[in-house]
């Protein structure tokens, strides 16, 4: 339904892996028969252009949307239904008004926090669902960035985003027309609405609640509300 909403706008040309990603979804239980999990795979959005972008003249942007996630279904309002997720949102383009020049590339990605695992050489503190620029998927251009400089922080905290969240995010920041458009169509705006009730509810449930069992739950959402709670 919602690649079907995505193609007749124009603002997907081959919404195929969405729909892979649906499939497996229907059959996919990784941890036991509560659980579910689906990737997404490059599914990629036709750009117009973008917005006062640096350096200025680019050729053919485009942006790239990956997603992986695993949940739990649970009864509760508070209920956090991931165990895993990964968004990978990777803007391309080439250098010079006829593309004959470098590829470019940013990313941003937003991912849970993996509990109780410490990241090597990591010293900042996480929050549990956090965006950051950069990532792994421009890691090959390390020695190749000129004067730019890419750091793992800030990680800034987010509301979690699953693979239509993050479709509507995307269109909201990046092509505002087909944003509209998509909004406008009403197979995906009940869809969409259901997803940020399912997915948003109870993170700013968690956030919104003062008990010492939810104090908890705040400090693992954001560690830096520590005094505030305490």
């Amino acid at each position: 339904m919602i690649a079907d909403v995505l193609r007749d706008t124009g603002a997907c040309d081959d919404p195929a892996p969405l729909l892979q990603a649906a499939a497996l979804c229907a059959t996919n239980k990784p941890k036991g028969p509560k659980s579910w999990g689906y990737a997404v795979s490059d599914l990629q959005f036709r750009l117009a252009g973008l917005d006062n972008p640096f350096p200025a003249n680019i050729y053919d942007p485009s942006v790239t949307l990956s997603v992986l996630v695993e949940g739990i279904f649970g009864d509760s309002e508070s209920h956090d239904p991931f165990t895993m997720l990964a968004v990978d949102i990777v803007i391309s383009a080439r250098r010079g008004l006829t593309g004959s020049g470098a590829e470019l590339l940013s990313c941003w990605h937003l991912d849970r926090h993996l509990e109780g695992e410490q990241v090597q050489g990591a010293v900042d503190v996480h929050p549990l669902y956090h965006f950051q620029h950069g990532g792994h998927r421009i890691k090959h251009l390390a020695d190749d960035l000129g004067r730019g400089l890419i750091t793992p922080v800030p990680r800034l905290l987010h509301p979690p985003m699953d693979a239509l969240i993050s479709i509507d995010v995307l269109l909201a920041n990046f092509t505002v027309k087909y944003w509209r458009a998509v909004r406008a169509d009403a197979r995906y705006s009940r869809r969409i609405m259901e997803a940020y009730r399912t997915y948003w509810t109870p993170f700013f449930a968690m956030l919104g609640t003062d008990s010492p069992h939810s104090r908890a739950q705040v400090l693992r959402l954001c560690p830096l509300f520590a005094v505030s709670v305490s």
